[in-house]
């Protein structure tokens, strides 16, 4: 069976593995601008594999957190520490790309990097409810 949307969702699922793979490496080498930024797309990649499922387009950003929370943290079928956990990250990357100084630490990198490893199978499992294409 064909899915309208199985191409899309299967390009940023490619593209959230993608992101996640090179925030590894970045975090081995102490990249750890690079790693936060590629932490935050890990997941902004999931969140719109999602929103490709439910035909819902966004074309920001903010949209994306904003959609995120309405449609799916608020009606309860995301958790709402995985809503903080894309707040967090988008924060985190703002700072490491536009700002002067870098506040994340090795440390936190670290456990945002389990974080964001949990968020990924949560949203594999959303994204492939009552889908066989997966």
């Amino acid at each position: 069976m064909t899915y309208p949307n199985s191409e899309k969702i299967n390009s940023r699922l490619s593209k959230s593995r993608e992101a996640f793979a090179v925030a590894k490496l970045a975090l081995e080498k102490k990249y750890l601008n690079t790693a936060v930024s590629r932490l935050y797309y890990t997941c902004f990649h999931l969140v719109t594999a999602l929103f490709a499922k439910h035909y819902i387009e966004t074309y920001t950003h903010n949209g994306v957190r904003t959609i995120f929370s309405k449609n799916f943290i608020k009606d309860k079928k995301i958790e709402p520490k995985w809503g903080k956990l894309l707040a967090t990250l988008f924060d985190a990357r703002q700072l490491s790309e536009y700002g002067d100084i870098s506040l994340i630490t090795e440390e936190e990198l670290l456990e945002l990097t389990k974080q964001v490893e949990e968020f990924t199978q949560v949203m594999l499992f959303a994204i492939n409810e009552n889908n066989e294409f997966y």
